[in-house]
């Protein structure tokens, strides 16, 4: 086929760009209206946002010298220019629309700061923590992100950067550079009649289809004698699922269709890109043998994880908690301490999972507060708490990992005991969260998003630095949350214990029991750990830059527990509506295990655990344990004081 023959074709290309015009729609309302592009569906995908001159991210406005500097025909540029976002295929990148020329030739990437020295504006929003890739096309820019959750922290951010560069006037580049742009496609007198086919194909018709999705191709060169075509995703496209699809079924497909010499298409990788690779793949392998270390090491020591259950209504959660740590392999097993108040069904039901799930049951008396003793504490379902100090009288193993009982594991958690190097009669914990966004009226004045320990901290410094807690530490650093804690039980430290519960006034001011208990006794003697050990369910909300779902260790459902309700038919659960995906997660979990135990024959505990879960019908529950732990637990809390 000749170049001649190329532009008479053209116009039946036009017709069969379907093929590669977007990669598949992410959207579910779109996927159910059975759209093949998106070229009929970009209105629902677009949202137009005026930015304002006091545009705020992260709370900050512009600032007064920059209102000072812009002269009036400035500040109402500012005022009036329109930002626009529109969603691409790929979950991790975001197209920004300034309604201005941005990139006047081409295309041009960014992977990091080195590769940014050329472009000012490029610079600026990679030093945006938590971008990892910046693509500038004809009349937008991509911004890409290591997780997708993120989104909403750096929006505000990237409107700030993106409109004080646009309305200022500054240049894309510095002078002298970057000006050029990509001539990959640019057709050469040295090029062979297929060579110069295929580059126009590529400028003209799968370049503007992928650049309306935040994306860019480049070409890297045609292998004649096997008819491959070697391409570079950039953008959005690179690293998205649906990128080989995009590849095979469109571009592949047309350039066959159309150019017969060419037999496939092949993505490539930079050499920069290819080193990366290469050195996450050496680093997997360290990481995997280190892994087989420690787990080798773990089974030369008494190691166990402790719960308490002292109420049917936490059967279910106990039940999960077990499965999902031998689901994914612990070789440790998980002791349940349980008291006289739980008997009948329930205990005959744990009695029965502990063949199945490595559990071992222990019977203890309650550890309460004298009954004339005036408490504060926040909810009657906390009067309870003070017995989960006896996990400290498991004197006949090396150390032990303290979880509550409305805890589930998503992966191997094993390594927690290598995690820290703790000292005698010192425990290992999480920081509280005191962001107190939901102003729960209990809380201290003190508790708010500046104060809390989680605030300053970003992924990935996250998991393995948390904030330290020194002398000089705000106080609500030195708070733990006693959902998680890992210590090593000896009879001296039992001792100091209930010496402190015996003898100290200070217990009848403590709002949570057992937390304010060990937050006193261990105020210097504590070592905090990353928050994926103690994932409290809020935080996916309240601190997206830390949260990755895929880090989640041991996931905790603070205040109202999943199994006292379903999923409402909108996706919300939760006392605020917004915990439907965390407890989705629990509910898919309890399927899966009813579904395993109804297969081994063990109905019997199925029929037992449905007593104390939502129906599915979704009626209330006129258990009052039940209540207490459901949607109105906070209601509850202030409605019915401990007295």
């Amino acid at each position: 086929m000749s170049r001649s023959q190329l532009s008479i074709i053209r116009p039946i290309i036009a017709r069969d760009m379907a093929f590669i015009t977007r990669h598949p729609s992410p959207r579910p309302d779109i996927a159910r209206a059975g759209k093949r592009t998106f070229a009929s569906t970009r209105r629902s995908r677009f949202a137009a946002s005026e930015i304002p001159l006091t545009l705020y991210a992260y709370g900050r406005g512009l600032n007064a010298k920059q209102w000072a500097h812009a002269g009036p025909s400035n500040r109402q540029q500012k005022r009036t220019m329109f930002i626009q976002t529109e969603s691409t295929p790929n979950d991790n990148s975001l197209k920004f629309i300034p309604g201005v020329s941005v990139a006047t030739s081409g295309t041009h990437e960014f992977l990091d700061l080195r590769s940014a020295l050329s472009s000012p504006l490029a610079t600026r929003l990679l030093n945006i923590d938590g971008l990892i890739a910046v693509l500038f096309g004809p009349d937008f820019v991509t911004c890409s992100v290591d997780d997708p959750v993120q989104w909403s922290v750096l929006k505000p951010e990237i409107f700030a950067v993106l409109m004080e560069h646009f309305t200022s006037g500054a240049p894309l580049f510095k002078e002298g550079q970057g000006q050029d742009g990509a001539e990959d496609t640019r057709i050469l007198d040295t090029d062979s009649d297929v060579v110069g086919m295929i580059k126009e194909l590529l400028d003209t018709r799968v370049r503007p289809a992928i650049q309306e999705d935040g994306g860019d191709i480049e070409y890297r060169g045609f292998e004649e004698a096997v008819g491959l075509v070697k391409l570079k995703l950039k953008g959005s496209c690179r690293g998205c699922s649906s990128s080989s699809v995009t590849l095979k079924n469109g571009i592949e497909r047309m350039l066959m269709h159309y150019v017969p010499e060419v037999k496939g298409v092949e993505q490539v990788l930079d050499e920069e890109e290819m080193i990366s690779l290469d050195e996450f793949a050496k680093l997997e392998a360290r990481l995997e043998k280190k892994a087989q270390e420690d787990k080798k090491a773990e089974r030369e020591h008494n190691y166990a994880y402790s719960t308490l259950i002292t109420r049917a209504s936490y059967l279910a959660g106990v039940i999960l908690l077990a499965h999902t740590l031998q689901k994914h392999g612990s070789i440790h097993p998980l002791v349940v301490l349980y008291t006289p108040s739980l008997v009948g069904p329930a205990l005959s039901a744990l009695n029965a999972e502990a063949t199945k799930s490595n559990l071992i049951l222990r019977k203890c008396e309650l550890l309460l507060l004298p009954e004339t003793t005036v408490v504060n504490l926040i909810a009657e379902r906390f009067r309870d708490t003070w017995t989960k100090l006896r996990v400290f009288e498991l004197f006949d193993y090396d150390m032990v990992c303290y979880l509550d009982a409305d805890m589930m594991i998503f992966r191997n958690m094993d390594h927690v005991f290598s995690a820290v190097d703790l000292p005698p009669n010192y425990i290992a914990a999480n920081h509280a969260c005191v962001c107190n966004i939901d102003h729960d009226p209990w809380a201290p004045d003190e508790w708010t998003i500046e104060n809390c320990a989680y605030t300053p901290l970003s992924h990935p410094q996250a998991l393995t630095h948390p904030v330290p807690i020194n002398p000089d530490s705000r106080p609500t650093y030195h708070l733990l949350n006693s959902g998680f804690f890992l210590y090593r039980p000896s009879t001296g430290l039992w001792s100091e214990i209930l010496d402190f519960f015996n003898t100290s006034d200070q217990l009848a001011s403590f709002k949570f029991p057992d937390q304010d208990f060990l937050d006193t006794l261990f105020a210097d003697r504590w070592l905090p750990m990353g928050w994926q050990w103690n994932a409290i369910k809020t935080m996916r909300n309240w601190h997206p830059r830390i949260w990755r779902d895929d880090e989640v260790v041991c996931l905790h459902y603070i205040v109202d527990k999943p199994w006292a309700a379903r999923i409402g038919e909108d996706g919300r659960a939760g006392y605020l509506g917004l915990d439907g995906v965390t407890h989705g997660w629990w509910w898919k979990e309890y399927a899966a295990w009813e579904e395993q135990r109804r297969n081994e024959g063990a109905t019997d505990v199925v029929e037992v655990v449905q007593k104390f879960i939502a129906s599915e019908k979704g009626e209330d529950t006129e258990d009052d344990d039940m209540r207490h732990i459901g949607g109105n637990v906070q209601g509850l809390a202030f409605a019915k004081p401990a007295k």
